[in-house]
């Protein structure tokens, strides 16, 4: 088939969660531009112990198929950050713009269409730094919101697209521009608002090199640089790691998602705006509960991690 056009490549990151990674596959699968893309896969090598289940998932990756063209990248050393970000840098250096997913993350059929459509759409738009296909419960727009795209200071990481220009937003914070923003509560408020409360800390915590998260890293650049995150009208995405099984994510259901937009055609506004309506909606979503001043606390300890690591074991050893 010929497009206007060429389509951007699609990376997935995967560790050991084998079945959530056929899942993230499987609805890859099923989308409109599935069998025109290119896939990249990036398996990460395993830490001492889980030998067994990353051989699992490359015997797994390697049947992979339904796509113009498969690529496996089997990591030597183990690295999450390396595996992510080192698979999108790959791809955005060759490719000048990519579609990156981890491996819990489930799609609808349209989601390739928009991802590419917005990507072409917005590529001389400074203002937009990252496409993301994932619209939090709360935001659920019907037909009186003409545009089938909106735009929000807050950037989610689940089903992304981004430019070679996007990369830059990965880099650390700078102690000049912390301070001037952590000093002011006229600033820590509109990082809030712009963002949602949750953030405060967490910026924090990337800043003292306690985490170290590409979303986090992005929520204070596209702060400080005034720019934003653009998302499809309805959620084209859910993520189904919120089971225990990801590094940064809890048990929860905070975030799930009944149904996924059926939509393939997307019609686009290249004079977009920011709805103070859908970023009210935003804030209240991400206002602080006592649970996640709890996890913050066991970060700041040093235990969630732990705790983390220790449940993942516990699952594999039961799924073996």
């Amino acid at each position: 088939m010929q497009f206007k056009y060429a389509l951007a490549p699609i990376g997935v990151s995967t560790y050991s969660r084998i079945d959530h990674l056929k899942q993230t596959i499987e609805a890859l699968q099923k989308n409109t531009l599935a069998k025109d893309s290119e896939l990249f896969i990036f398996s990460d090598a395993p830490q001492k112990g889980d030998e067994k289940i990353i051989a699992k998932v490359r015997e797994y990756i390697h049947t992979v198929d339904g796509f113009k063209k498969v690529h496996i990248i089997e990591r030597k050393k183990n690295g999450r950050v390396a595996n992510n970000r080192g698979g999108m840098k790959q791809l955005l250096d060759k490719y000048n713009r990519c579609i990156f997913l981890e491996d819990d993350i489930v799609t609808a059929p349209g989601f390739l269409q928009f991802m590419n459509d917005t990507l072409e759409f917005y590529k001389n738009d400074d203002r937009i730094t990252f496409v993301s296909g994932y619209v939090i419960p709360v935001i659920n727009l019907d037909d009186t919101y003409k545009n089938d795209a909106f735009l929000l200071g807050r950037f989610e990481s689940w089903g992304m697209g981004l430019w070679k220009r996007s990369f830059e937003y990965f880099k650390p914070i700078p102690k000049r521009l912390y301070d001037k923003v952590y000093n002011s509560k006229i600033e820590l408020k509109a990082l809030a608002k712009k963002n949602g409360e949750d953030v405060i800390e967490t910026i924090t915590l990337d800043y003292l090199g306690k985490m170290d998260g590409g979303d986090i890293k992005i929520w204070f650049w596209q702060y400080i640089l005034n720019t934003y995150t653009i998302y499809p009208k309805n959620t084209l995405v859910k993520s189904i790691g919120q089971d225990g099984s990801g590094v940064h994510m809890e048990i929860t259901n905070k975030w799930d998602i009944k149904t996924l937009w059926d939509q393939t055609e997307f019609k686009f506004n290249q004079k977009i705006l920011l709805d103070q309506n859908i970023e009210k909606m935003n804030f209240n979503f991400y206002r602080r509960s006592r649970k996640s001043f709890f996890i913050t606390f066991l970060k700041n300890i040093g235990l969630y991690y732990l705790l983390k690591i220790i449940y993942r074991k516990l699952r594999d050893n039961k799924n073996d």
